[in-house]
């Protein structure tokens, strides 16, 4: 299997707020730290 990378320039805000729309959703499903590959942040990146 061959993977491709890509990138696109978004906005840093754009990024925070995915980040904590993610953070919101984790918190509403009750997720508890430390269960994801990934924080919001990296998630979001």
């Amino acid at each position: 299997m061959i993977n491709y990378g890509a990138t696109l320039d978004v906005a840093h805000e754009l990024v925070w707020f995915v980040a904590r729309v993610l953070h919101t959703e984790r918190q509403r499903r009750g997720t508890r730290r430390g269960r994801r590959a990934l924080t919001p942040y990296r998630q979001a990146l």
